[in-house]
């Protein structure tokens, strides 16, 4: 365990984002909750991150802990009922504006507007979100024209430019076939084309390169990567992979049940993580479980899973599964504190232990 340095409880939510430099989307204290007949149950309480433009930031976790009804909730797909954005600020910027994308109806045409033009999402099976019954070629077209003012012959050229850009060779012939006549690699890229083709400011992608072999899973990442630096995108990346964390981003979010536990600098969290949730994220994957000293893997799995709660509600969430869990985080919840400017963990060890 690295030294444990003197923190002090954090409060940045409490500040307002400052769209005056690079900053494309902003979240301050989003809640989300699922209401069912007989409760609401809260999935997301109060987590607050920011993304710049040309910046890769990644919300990483175990299935079940947020990350995806997150993204959901920023694109306006949330499926209402019963799931709902119940507080916060989603802070949005596009040219000199900022709007508050939680205080839109969902399906109302302001947020269909900025859908496809100001942000798009880059989902995990492709085969969900192409029309089967449509080309490729006018998938793409149809988006553009949505949004840009331009001649159907332009649009096709605009969106043979996009198929050139994600790496699909020969993009004549494949804008003329149907998603169902692509590879999985090609129909990601014709995806990731689809999300790109309006130049938004802000792309969302959640687990895009999961259904695909490592090969391919590879030059997937490294072409959104690429795209996102040379057109200025911010990207929100939704992945449980930390090996794919590594390799993208700027910044992380670890969560867990519903909360951010961690955040840092990818370097941050790799060379120092504060969390034990973070430690055992990092112990649970083979390639970067290896004992420096015997270059053997050391797998130490978490025990447990998501859904093991404390039998105290104002207990920290992660105690039941934790190591290193001290007295005090079975009745009371550890706030955030300061690692360092960059870094946070939400554990009582960065209090207790020097």
């Amino acid at each position: 365990m690295s030294t444990m340095t003197t923190s002090q409880p954090s409060h940045a939510a409490d500040r307002m984002p400052d769209f005056s430099n690079d900053l494309q989307l902003s979240v301050r204290d989003l809640e989300i909750t699922l209401t069912t007949r007989d409760e609401a149950k809260p999935l997301v309480k109060g987590i607050s991150f920011d993304i710049r433009r040309g910046e890769t930031v990644c919300l990483v976790g175990e299935s079940g802990c947020g990350k995806s009804v997150t993204s959901l909730a920023i694109m306006g797909l949330l499926q209402s009922p019963p799931l709902s954005v119940t507080g916060g600020q989603i802070l949005l910027r596009e040219g000199d504006s900022v709007t508050d994308l939680a205080a839109l109806t969902p399906r109302g045409s302001a947020y269909r507007d900025l859908r496809g033009r100001a942000m798009s999402m880059i989902f995990q099976e492709p085969m969900t979100s192409l029309n089967p019954a449509h080309r490729n070629g006018r998938q793409i077209v149809e988006m553009i024209r949505q949004h840009i003012s331009l001649s159907r012959a332009a649009a096709w050229d605009r969106m043979l430019e996009m198929l050139r850009l994600v790496g699909i060779p020969s993009p004549e012939i494949r804008a003329k076939q149907y998603p169902h006549q692509l590879s999985g690699g090609m129909r990601q890229r014709v995806m990731i084309a689809l999300a790109l083709a309006c130049d938004p400011g802000l792309l969302l992608a959640d687990e895009p390169t999961t259904a695909l072999d490592v090969t391919t899973q590879a030059q997937i990442l490294n072409e959104i990567r690429k795209l996102s630096v040379k057109r200025h995108t911010a990207t929100l990346f939704i992945t449980h992979d930390l090996g794919v964390v590594a390799q993208l981003a700027d910044h992380v979010h670890v969560m867990y049940h519903g909360k951010i536990v961690e955040s840092g600098t990818v370097r941050e969290i790799f060379k120092n993580p504060r969390h034990p949730y973070t430690r055992g994220l990092l112990a649970s994957v083979p390639s970067l479980a290896r004992d420096q000293e015997t270059d053997m893997e050391t797998l130490d799995p978490i025990p447990g899973s998501v859904r093991d709660l404390p039998e105290d509600p104002s207990a920290c969430p992660f105690q039941p599964r934790c190591r290193m869990a001290l007295k005090r985080c079975a009745h009371e919840t550890p706030p955030e504190f300061q690692v360092s400017e960059t870094h946070k963990a939400r554990c009582w060890l960065e209090a207790e232990i020097r």
